[in-house]
């Protein structure tokens, strides 16, 4: 278990010093089970193991706010059953406030780790899935399971798996990796034969422009036009509120380039990553997924792209369906 505070204090670090020489030394009733291991961190320089006169004591000390600022890096006390203990008694609601505090910490020490200052470029979409790939592993296998599933009862399922925010091959091949073996190890333990596809969604602008590459692995590409957007025009689309309207109205753009595909600059990425796509994958199967897919007139220009279909919210849906059928028989 780890405790997230920094032994930087000088008085403290001779505290635990102390404490540390008075148990050694056999000043205390240390009994001869199972010593804690406390490591404090690399500022730091105390001497393990410090060992507690009683298991109460013991962990009160380890844990009480204010007394232990160390880390804790192994505690012999996963079990019962590996040192005596009255389970009845004070020892037992010791350890288990003590476990309780350590675990609310860990999580509060988790939660300032991850937290980032610009989670839009951050640590999310294929990277989440790069350094944790447990994660991707644990989503591919719900998704095949439900499909194997489905396809015991007769019920036609063919899975795509959108891998995001990629603008290198090298993620997408990671990922696609995970995939397939999961897939694999589905098919086997359900004893049925899976149809998926897997791709990605283009929104880096690294990923539109090196689309060939990315195509040499993807099944598909679907566009994230949001974050294409966002990340092309480097605009927030959260925050643009307060500036946009002023770029309206002075003509600087004419509509809002979150409701409105800009043809000019992130329509010009597309059709590269179109272009390239098809180059290498001649039957790529591309898409557009975001708001921009039930709005008309971005509609007409992913009909005009060559792109085989548009997703959108459901409410949005009957609009899209109309542009689409428009755009054709224009």
């Amino acid at each position: 278990m780890e405790l997230a505070y920094p032994v930087g204090n000088f008085m403290l670090r001779l505290v635990l010093r102390a404490f540390a020489q008075w148990t050694v030394e056999g000043k205390g009733n240390v009994p001869p089970w199972g010593p804690l291991i406390v490591v404090a961190n690399h500022q730091s320089n105390l001497d393990p193991p410090i060992l507690g006169a009683s298991l109460s004591r013991r962990i009160w000390f380890l844990a009480k706010d204010g007394i232990f600022r160390g880390r804790i890096v192994n505690w012999f006390l996963s079990s019962y059953g590996a040192f005596p203990l009255d389970r009845s008694g004070s020892d037992l609601r010791a350890y288990r406030w003590a476990l309780n505090k350590l675990e609310r910490d860990q999580v509060r020490l988790r939660a300032t780790r991850l937290r980032e200052s610009n989670p839009m470029l951050g640590h999310r979409g294929c990277r989440l899935g790069i350094t944790y790939p447990e994660i991707y592993e644990m989503q591919c296998r719900a998704i095949f399971e439900a499909a194997a599933n489905m396809q015991k009862k007769k019920i036609k399922v063919n899975p795509e798996i959108m891998v995001p925010l990629v603008g290198f091959k090298k993620e997408l091949e990671l990922q696609t990796e995970i995939v397939r073996r999961v897939a694999k190890e589905v098919s086997k333990e359900k004893g049925v034969k899976l149809k998926y596809l897997v791709g990605t969604m283009i929104e880096v602008p690294r990923g539109a422009l090196t689309a060939d590459e990315i195509a040499e692995v993807a099944e598909f590409f679907s566009f994230g036009t949001n974050d294409l957007t966002q990340m092309t025009m480097g605009m927030s689309r959260d925050d643009s509120g307060s500036f946009l309207p002023n770029y309206e109205e002075q003509e600087i753009v004419t509509n809002n380039p979150f409701a409105v595909i800009d043809q000019t600059g992130v329509g010009q990425l597309m059709e590269i990553a179109v272009t390239k796509g098809r180059s290498t994958r001649k039957n790529i199967k591309l898409g557009i997924c975001g708001e921009h897919g039930g709005e008309p007139s971005s509609v007409k220009f992913c009909y005009g792209l060559g792109l085989n279909y548009v997703s959108c919210s459901p409410f949005r849906v009957p609009v899209a369906r109309l542009a689409a059928a428009q755009a054709a028989l224009a």
